[in-house]
């Protein structure tokens, strides 16, 4: 018992060093489980009216098709932010969908660094794709910005 709540706590103070202010258990926050297999892709649409939220992959592995089309603006920046250093430690790849091109998104060069992309016709897509690492979860926060 005592394990898990030592857990919960250092996940908390965690969040709040990298002074990220989503909430870990808000409506706008999802936990994704799955797939389980590296050959296979699952999507996810992030809720319309959600300027900022967070995505929790648990035992990612295959691929992931993120989603957000917004219902509160028709131009914004999707700016996403990697919470537990996953993607720096080369867990998964993040590619923007968005447009007709694909784009891998580069690396972020430092823990907590922030990373934007631009909406085309009030959408952002972002493809996920596990590496032959593993890790029990990856997560990013993101916020909308109007332009």
């Amino acid at each position: 018992m005592n394990r898990a709540m030592t857990i919960v706590v250092y996940t908390s103070v965690l969040t709040v060093c990298l002074g990220l202010d989503y909430p870990r258990n808000g409506p706008c926050k999802a936990d994704y489980d799955g797939p389980y297999k590296e050959s296979e892709m699952k999507e996810y649409t992030a809720m319309a009216n959600c300027t900022e939220g967070r995505f929790d992959w648990n035992f990612p592995m295959g691929a992931t098709l993120f989603r957000m089309q917004s219902s509160v603006y028709d131009d914004f920046q999707f700016c996403f932010q990697d919470l537990y250093g996953s993607q720096l430690a080369g867990y998964w790849k993040i590619y923007d969908v968005t447009g007709e091109k694909i784009v891998q998104i580069a690396k972020p060069t430092k823990r907590g660094q922030v990373v934007c992309r631009q909406s085309q016709n009030g959408r952002v897509g972002l493809f996920l794709q596990s590496t032959e690492k593993k890790t029990y979860t990856a997560a990013f926060a993101y916020k909308l910005e109007s332009k």
